[in-house]
């Protein structure tokens, strides 16, 4: 019974961590950004396969236009040749490729301004991807940094002066008491008559100037 319970608690307290990490602003901007790049890989196959048709349709277009030149040039040879029911049939022929041709090019003009639509609304969400990577930065600096300046706070607000602040202050207290002790005892000690001190260097010149007066 008590591994059960350890077991559901280990699952809340899980599940709670996974709730924080959603919550998490730096999270949220990740799960974002990775949303925009599949829907940049979705864009991407969409627009292929888009432009796939495009060129399928259009080499339709042009085969039913070679076919229509084909068959002017085939009507042409068999009215010189005075075959007329030949020429007829080749001729509706033609005129039934037109309409194709009609057709061909219309649904050819809707599908090109489908992938220029296509193609420029994945531009505009690529650009805005890559603002959105590069503001990302910016944000998460922000984010840290709010996070800090909140953890900063909250020790100030805990914080109180210690033994050490107090010890400091006491020794700086001692400090003073030496160096006022040692300016009194300097005030009391009887100064140095400099013009009393002996000086050998005088002695011995004045010795000197002795001796070469005897012998003068």
């Amino acid at each position: 019974m008590g591994l059960f319970k350890r077991l559901k608690t280990i699952a809340t307290a899980d599940l709670h961590d996974v709730l924080d990490r959603m919550e998490d602003p730096i999270v949220m901007l990740k799960q974002h950004l990775r949303e925009m790049e599949q829907d940049i890989d979705k864009g991407e196959q969409a627009l292929a396969k888009q432009v796939f048709f495009e060129k399928k349709q259009e080499a339709q277009l042009n085969e039913t236009r070679a076919l229509i030149e084909k068959r002017v040039g085939q009507a042409e040879i068999a009215v010189k040749k005075g075959d007329e029911e030949t020429a007829k049939q080749l001729i509706l022929d033609k005129i039934e490729l037109e309409k194709k041709q009609q057709v061909y090019a219309s649904q050819l003009e809707a599908l090109s301004q489908q992938t220029k639509k296509l193609f420029h609304q994945m531009e505009d969400y690529k650009n805005k991807y890559k603002e959105l990577k590069n503001k990302q930065q910016l944000l998460i600096s922000r984010a840290h940094v709010a996070k800090v300046t909140e953890s900063i706070e909250q020790s100030f607000a805990t914080f109180t002066p210690g033994s050490a602040v107090k010890g400091f202050e006491r020794a700086e207290e001692k400090i003073l008491a030496l160096e006022a002790k040692s300016k009194a005892r300097e005030l009391f000690q009887p100064s140095v008559d400099l013009n009393k001190v002996y000086d050998y260097e005088l002695e011995e010149q004045v010795q000197k100037e002795l001796e070469k007066i005897k012998n003068n």
